[in-house]
């Protein structure tokens, strides 16, 4: 046959051929079938661990919200507990001056009255240096008359 001349096809000549493209055609639809099949399969386990993951953000967007809200109780109630514990250690702080105030001035009396005691300690020691020597003076005195009383008694006897 040439080019120009039109090629017609031939009726298949026996019904073995015919039989095979049959069921060339019918594997043909079955493996896209089950190709289909396989892709669909494919996609819905798709779809499940997506709905999966999705289900599983939830969770832990949820239990990160309770997180935050706990974080922010407990914020709160730190920030409440430091303001209390200021305003005892500020009480404590007012009350330990008052005590170092009031012993300063004790402490001033006391050491005023030692400087007293202590003067008149120094004025005690200079009395009773001079007392002691009166008596002396007066031991000697008293020597000194009877010497002069037996001095005239013995005047008196001659």
């Amino acid at each position: 046959m040439t080019r120009d001349t039109m090629q017609v096809e031939e009726p298949p000549k026996s019904s073995e051929k015919m039989w095979s493209k049959d069921e060339n055609f019918a594997q043909r639809s079955s493996l896209e079938c089950a190709q289909k099949a396989t892709e669909l399969r494919a996609s819905i386990k798709e779809n499940i661990q997506l709905i999966r993951l999705k289900k599983l953000l939830h969770e832990r967007n949820t239990s990160l919200a309770a997180t935050k809200a706990q974080l922010t109780e407990v914020q709160a109630a730190y920030e409440t507990l430091l303001q209390k514990n200021q305003g005892i250690l500020g009480t404590a702080h007012d009350a330990l001056l008052s005590q170092v105030n009031e012993l300063r001035a004790e402490l001033k009396e006391e050491s005023k009255k030692a400087v007293s005691l202590k003067s008149q300690l120094e004025d005690v020691s200079i009395l009773q240096i001079t007392l002691k020597e009166f008596q002396e003076r007066v031991e000697d005195l008293e020597k000194e008359r009877k010497l002069l009383n037996d001095n005239y008694d013995k005047l008196l006897e001659k």
